[in-house]
């Protein structure tokens, strides 16, 4: 962890820690004004709605810089910081993701395939596999290959992306995908997290390998430059 945020959270680890003792069914009545409207809402929170905001805030390296603060909040028994996040999450995914169309990829490509799955816990997500297959339960499904799971083996040269820091397709799924590819180039991008096809360097590079189905060492050193956003340490952000 940077200097800097060491010395404004000390004590990080054992918040996060006191974090995951909190009962996932635990609720506070909350009063707050909507981050985007600014009307005040007055609703019931669950652990289980932070650990949503706490999904999607891992997702890109400006909105992760917000963790350590939000954290911290809530070991101080304040709540209200990270809510406000996860109802402007809530906001933001309305416009860009079809979540009728998620779930209805999810239920047919994934969910039967489900095996061994790990019992709900207070870890958090502990209870999302159980929550997924309940919402499968009802939600209508198509119909899948039969060879869906089955590994690809390509010649065509291809390029992978992987966020150093994605939660949710990490490097080691990009290095299992680069064995099906013969012609393949698997590029990590450090500090970032998941889409880092807008990032830095790599539009460019990937422009580049379209046109080319190629990239040399050189070309690719420049991902090591990509920015990110430094911790906040406090409300008004990153240190000076």
């Amino acid at each position: 962890m940077p200097p800097a945020c060491s010395r404004a959270f000390p004590r990080l680890d054992a918040e996060w820690q006191a974090y995951q003792q909190i009962s996932v069914d635990e609720e506070h009545n909350m009063s707050l004004p909507h981050p985007r409207t600014g009307k005040t809402l007055d609703l019931q929170a669950s652990r289980q709605t932070l650990d949503a905001a706490l999904r999607m805030l891992s997702y890109s390296s400006e909105t992760r810089s917000l963790l350590p603060l939000l954290i911290h909040a809530v070991d101080e028994n304040d709540w209200q910081p990270m809510l406000a996040q996860a109802l402007q999450v809530v906001a933001s995914l309305e416009g860009e993701m079809s979540e009728g169309m998620h779930n209805s990829i999810v239920c047919t490509e994934d969910v039967p395939y489900y095996r061994d799955l790990p019992a709900p816990s207070n870890r958090v997500l502990g209870r999302f596999p159980q929550q997924i297959e309940k919402l499968c339960s009802v939600w209508p499904r198509g119909e899948s290959y039969a060879d869906i799971h089955h590994p690809l083996r390509s010649d065509v040269p291809a390029l992978l992306l992987s966020g150093e820091l994605d939660p949710v397709t990490p490097v080691s799924y990009g290095e299992q995908a680069l064995q099906q590819f013969t012609r393949g180039r698997h590029l990590v991008v450090p500090r970032q997290g998941h889409n880092v096809l807008p990032r830095g360097c790599v539009p460019e590079l990937a422009a580049d390998f379209i046109e080319r189905l190629a990239l040399t060492d050189r070309e690719t050193v420049c991902v090591q430059q990509t920015a990110h956003l430094p911790y906040f340490i406090d409300r008004l952000g990153p240190a000076p």
